[in-house]
């Protein structure tokens, strides 16, 4: 296998799912008033895509480690990310079926399901931006910043549920604003 397909695969699959996942949480600001079943179909593609590209790149950081990259990924680590793709995973295929079944249904469990992914997957940016040294400094502080800032949007969904659906399909969309931002930013940086 050529290493330079390899390496620059992820590279472009960042960039093009980064700004999936930009246009995507967009259109969730502008139609937050919308129907719950166009919100949770975009909430649901999302989620596929965050699991794509998060297994992609589990992959390519683990043939870094092996090639000698300063990012070691201990058993532990590497568990805790396959656990995070398999929620993605779990949380579009679940949004998936419970639109096909019961949408309504599928609203009020989903609004708190979609805050704990989010609150995972802002544990995971945090700990990147403290761990991964082949970061510059500068990228590592704006994924530690945008960490904690999506772990509070995702305490924020999980604990208030009640503060009204338009307003938690803004929390929502923000951080995966975010976390598409820095999916585009690594494939470009990388």
């Amino acid at each position: 296998m050529n290493m330079k397909t390899t390496s620059s695969a992820p590279k472009i699959f960042n960039m093009f799912s980064g700004i999936i996942i930009i246009v995507l949480s967009i259109l969730l600001f502008i139609y937050s008033a919308a129907a719950v079943v166009f919100v949770l179909l975009i909430l649901a593609i999302i989620m596929i895509f965050l699991g794509i590209t998060h297994l992609m790149n589990i992959r390519s950081e683990v043939q870094k480690s092996k090639g000698g990259g300063y990012l070691k990924f201990k058993r532990s680590n590497l568990i805790f990310n396959y656990l995070i793709v398999a929620l993605e995973f779990l949380m579009g295929i679940i949004l998936t079926i419970g639109l096909i079944y019961d949408p309504i249904g599928t609203a009020v469990i989903s609004i708190r399901l979609v805050g704990f992914v989010i609150f995972l997957i802002g544990l995971s940016i945090l700990y990147k931006g403290f761990k991964n040294y082949d970061y510059s400094k500068e990228f590592r502080s704006i994924l530690m910043l945008i960490g904690v800032i999506t772990i509070i949007f995702g305490l924020l969904i999980v604990f208030i549920p009640a503060i009204g659906f338009n307003i938690v399909t803004i929390v929502v969309a923000l951080p995966l604003l975010f976390i598409g931002i820095i999916r585009t930013l690594k494939g470009i940086l990388s």
